[in-house]
């Protein structure tokens, strides 16, 4: 094939959980017949989106001490419980509720409500005005119906017991609730909470207001549970009581949790966690994983109130796991224990398990990643709607060897990719050591044959080598010091060797070119219609493993006639090519369905790894046919690419045998496509791993400012391939900055580090990528604590003196100055140098004439080893 390009690896990038989204799309697509069509498409749209508040109201002041207050408004009204009155069915009560759209959320406001409900110690009120119109049709017959089957006969199918309503499952697994008022009843109360739903498209589903509990102006003195009309349960028409009756089990967890409560208040993390249980357990649908994906390296029990949807989503993932883990009863014993935070999580598992909290985390983080319950029960998830979701490892490496540094969050569960790594040795550096359990997980394509390791170490090694092709994952669980920072640094090293080279293979540079007016896509405007990219036959057996295409379907064209919600699918074959017709199928045509928003214009990957054993073990020319899917006329628009090459055929027949010629052949609007091909990249792999050590590291030099290391190739490579990563004298892994590149020389740098060895690995490609150039080197400052002492001046001296010293790295020094019987006569604080020249006055007043010694006393940041230097002098009078 052509031109062949080198993958390049990096960081994928993952970015926050939008609201509302508005794409506006302007480019252009052209048929075969030169019919031009604009993609000038507005796709704005509001998502229902909603917004949790309960998490709010339990993290302020109202909530403090709740456990002291709640007793002493219990003893309150336990006094007058003879003159409270109870309610009949239709009558009418003014309740307290918590006005959300106030700044603060500190206002409160009186609102009348209607008693319609009232069972088992259940009572079910509406707002009024709603109760009023609902009476008028046979919705509100329905609701209460609905509440009361819910509440009292069944769950859902899937939860703990679905013949056990939400009462008794809270009863039996969560526990009693506070009963503040002393009449055993529990007050639900539906209302529209005022969240301005019509103009946002957010919404309040429900919520739980602790003053309900204690003594306070805007109290009501009762167990309440505030559950939203609309959006939540009514909406366009239609009644949503799982929607609502899952808020209702949310929310009532709150409100029992807050009875147990002890002196210090839950984490606002935890105890959305045993609410998210709850919900699961009463047979609901666990939350979305979403949000989780798109930022999973929060702190465990953080919560971050201006994004809390991740916190929710991991809330979601970590409790569910728990109690499939420790069983559902283990969740009243979480919700009751008024242990907080980590210290809560541990009590509980070590008395219902053999397990301590590490390596139950530990075991989470595998189990999001592999998620395979039938390998192991702690691997992965019991819940047949969980089953299938797996986190997606954000951090990738394509080469050896690879560094990452920076920071994270304690208790986060840190997964790396390794492709294609047949061995692997994985370390951390010095500073991270004592805080990180490793585990691996080696897999294979082709089959679902999974291998784990677990180590409570710093380093681990790893081989895939029962199978061709195997890739590493590696799981580091941050647990951190219960008193240390939240953040701590951080540096990981994995170094090894590959089973194969993977490279990308393409005609051009792979981005779409203005072909025809403004247009850079072609479209098959028809079922039959065809593009097929030949792919020719490489120097030795290779894997096809993905392709890489700019799409547009027709549903994305204005005034194309087709819906925008039209699925958007098409089809790819892969034949053998016999002459330039296509031969014999090497796989079953692949149906590929797009899942990217609509409208937007990217470059996407799509996979063939289940196709791992027909496409592994590729030996001659290719041919990838690209086609409509045969059930629908949302037809595809290719992004086209112009090149130095024609290796792209055109047809529009059925049978895959006939029809077929040079796209070259073509023109549209008077010109030609020779040599355009679709923007299409091939993934492969190639098997040959050649590895040489070499000797390329020319020079080292160093300064105040950095370390330079000179490299000069042996043989002629690949500019973009070259890289260095260190061992660095304090123990941590860092990768050097490449500040200088030519054909013939690299220069990177590191920072000045004294007291210690650096060892320097460097590495590179051949042109052709095949070749990998390895060179590895030790070295280290060669001046000792990179401190030096110079003599004193004046000397002799009358009563001041400078002395001069030198700093190779920064760090902090102080000084002492005593006589010749050791008895210390003068002192300097300690303060921080930076690297470079510095001089320190001494001033001896009133002392006698004689020698004297000063002493240096140096200390660094990242040692905290204190290092002593003494230099003589005479002081004269």
């Amino acid at each position: 094939m052509g031109k062949r390009r080198k993958h390049i690896i990096g960081l994928i990038v993952i970015v926050s959980l939008h609201i509302t989204l508005k794409i506006n799309v302007v480019a252009q697509a052209v048929d075969f017949k030169g019919n031009v069509k604009e993609v000038r498409h507005d796709y704005g749209h509001t998502d229902f989106n909603k917004v949790e508040i309960t998490s709010k109201f339990i993290a302020d002041s109202y909530y403090q001490d709740i456990r002291s207050k709640f007793y002493r408004a219990k003893q309150k009204l336990t006094k007058q419980k003879s003159r409270r009155y109870t309610y009949g069915i239709g009558e009418e009560k003014s309740f307290f509720v918590r006005d959300l759209l106030s700044l603060s959320g500190q206002k409160w406001y009186s609102e009348i409500f209607v008693k319609t409900y009232n069972r088992n110690g259940i009572s079910l009120w509406i707002e009024k005005s709603a109760n009023d119109a609902l009476s008028k049709s046979n919705d509100l017959e329905k609701i209460l119906n609905g509440f009361d089957s819910y509440l009292h006969e069944g769950t859902p199918r899937l939860s703990v017991d679905s013949s056990k309503g939400i009462i008794e499952i809270l009863e039996e697994y969560v526990g009693e609730f506070p009963n503040v008022d002393g009449d055993g009843e529990l007050d639900v109360l539906l209302l529209d909470i005022h969240d301005e739903f019509q103009q946002t498209g957010s919404y309040v589903a429900g919520f739980f207001d602790p003053v309900n509990l204690f003594e306070f102006e805007y109290s009501n003195f009762r167990d309440i549970v505030y559950l939203d009309l609309f959006p939540t349960l009514l909406y366009d028409g239609e009644i949503y009581l799982e929607r609502a009756l899952s808020t209702f089990a949310h929310e009532s967890q709150h409100l029992i949790h807050a009875g147990y409560e002890g002196n210090t208040p839950e984490l606002v993390f935890v105890n959305e966690g045993y609410s998210e249980a709850v919900e699961i357990i009463c047979g609901f649908e666990p939350r979305s994983t979403d949000a989780f994906q798109k930022s999973p390296y929060r702190k465990l029990t953080s919560w971050n109130y201006d994004n809390p949807l991740p916190d929710y989503s991991r809330a979601s993932l970590w409790t569910h796991y728990l109690i499939e883990q420790l069983g559902a009863l283990s969740l009243k014993e979480f919700v009751q224990n008024q242990e907080v935070g980590i210290k809560g999580y541990q009590s509980v598992i070590e008395a219902e398990s053999e397990l301590v909290f590490e390596e139950v985390f530990q075991n989470w983080g595998l189990a999001l990643l592999l998620n395979d319950n039938n390998q192991n029960p702690t691997l992965g998830y019991k819940h047949e709607l969980r089953q299938n979701q797996f986190l997606e490892t954000a951090i990738k490496f394509q080469t050896l060897p690879g560094v990452l540094s920076g920071q994270l969050p304690q208790l986060v569960n840190l997964p790396l990719h390794y492709s294609l790594a047949k061995k692997l040795d994985f370390s951390t550096g010095q500073e991270f050591q004592n805080n990180v359990w490793l585990s691996s997980i080696s897999s294979y394509p082709g089959t679902d044959e999974k291998e784990v390791k677990k180590l409570r170490s710093s380093s681990i090694k790893v081989e895939s080598t029962d199978a061709e092709f195997g890739s590493i994952d590696i799981i580091v669980s941050n647990f951190g010091e219960e008193q240390s920072s939240d953040i701590s640094s951080f540096s990981l090293l994995g170094d090894g060797s590959l089973s194969g080279i993977e490279l990308q293979w393409s005609y051009g540079d792979f981005t779409p070119d203005i072909f025809f007016q403004n247009a850079s896509y072609l479209m098959l405007d028809g079922i039959n219609e065809k593009l097929a990219v030949i792919i020719p036959p490489e120097e030795s057996t290779y894997w096809l493993k993905q392709i890489k295409l700019w799409t547009l379907f027709k549903s994305e064209l204005e005034g194309s006639g087709v819906d925008g919600d039209t699925e958007r699918d098409f089809e790819i074959l892969i034949y053998n090519v016999k002459g330039d017709k296509p031969d014999k199928p090497i796989t079953k045509p692949v149906n590929i369905e797009v899942k990217r928003e609509a409208g937007r214009l990217v470059e996407e990957a799509f996979s063939f790894f289940e196709l791992y054993d027909d496409l592994s073990d590729v030996q001659d020319t290719l041919m990838v046919i690209l086609s409509n899917d045969s059930d629908d006329e949302n037809f595809i628009a290719f992004g086209l690419d112009r090149g130095n090459e024609n290796a792209t055929f055109y047809s529009k027949e059925s049978d895959l045998q006939y029809g077929w010629e040079s796209l070259s052949n073509h023109e549209i609007g008077g010109k030609s496509l020779n040599n355009w091909n679709p923007a299409i990249e091939v993934g492969v792999v190639l098997p040959e791993v050649k590895i040489q050590e070499i000797s390329s590291i020319n020079d080292v030099e160093y300064s105040f400012d950095n370390v330079k290391i000179y490299v000069q190739p042996v043989f002629h490579f690949d500019t973009t391939s070259i890289k260095m990563v260190a061992h660095m004298p304090d123990g941590s892994f860092r990768a050097g900055d490449l500040t200088a590149l030519t054909t013939d020389e690299a220069v990177f740098e590191f920072p000045v580090m004294v007291d210690g060895q650096y060892t320097f690995i460097n590495s590179y490609k051949s042109q052709d990528g095949k070749t990998t150039y390895r060179d590895e080197m030790e070295w280290s400052i060669d001046i000792p604590n990179g401190f030096i002492l110079g003599n004193n001046y004046p000397n002799p001296f009358n009563p001041t003196t400078n002395v001069p010293f030198t700093l190779i790295e920064k760090a902090i020094v102080g000084w002492e100055v005593t006589d010749v019987l050791g008895r210390k006569v003068k002192s300097v604080p300690l303060r921080v140098f930076e690297a470079g020249s510095h001089s320190q006055k001494i001033t001896l007043n009133g002392l006698a004439s004689g020698v004297y010694f000063v002493q240096a006393v140096l200390k660094r940041e990242r040692s905290n080893v204190t290092k002593k230097f003494t230099g003589r002098m005479m002081l004269i009078k």
